[in-house]
């Protein structure tokens, strides 16, 4: 299982990095509506891919899991490996496995619905599939079993009707 946090901007400080990170993100995902983020990377953020299972023990594991979803200002930032790490989202809120950013006959899982899109269609030779309409669950709901069920069972009679 890989995740993805975002390291920030080295040699400015850190709360400086994260607040240019909160705006990139915003004007990225509500103005500029790229699906993949482009200003992150030029202006040094790095995205990392880390293997959940390589964690050491459970601690280590939960840190990771924490600092992948740190979402800064609402979640504190986490350490990871000795260095700060914000959520990955902030590099690209649509992440790709590291081994397939240049693969372009990649499936992308999108998470959120975007009523002005189909549910499948093709962008720079991908092809993404979206919720047919809003899920249950938001980004913070990790702990609304219900909201969680919501979403899964949403997940799954709409994976049905695909292949059914």
């Amino acid at each position: 299982i890989e995740v993805v946090i975002t390291r920030p901007i080295p040699y400015l400080p850190l709360t400086l990095s994260t607040l240019l990170a909160l705006g990139l993100y915003a004007s990225e995902k509500f103005w500029l509506k790229n699906f993949h983020a482009r200003l992150p990377h030029h202006l040094g953020f790095r995205a990392e891919y880390l293997d959940l299972t390589e964690s050491a023990n459970l601690a280590d594991a939960r840190t990771l899991l924490l600092a992948c979803a740190a979402a800064v200002p609402i979640t504190p930032i986490h350490r990871v490996r000795g260095r700060a790490a914000l959520d990955g989202g902030f590099y690209d809120s649509i992440p790709l496995p590291q081994e397939r950013h240049g693969d372009p006959e990649t499936l992308v899982l999108l998470t959120r619905h975007r009523a002005d899109l189909p549910q499948m269609f093709t962008h720079q030779q991908r092809v993404y599939l979206q919720p047919i309409k809003k899920v249950a669950a938001i980004n913070m709901d990790c702990t609304s079993g219900e909201n969680v069920q919501l979403t899964y069972a949403q997940g799954h009679r709409e994976a049905l009707a695909l292949v059914g």
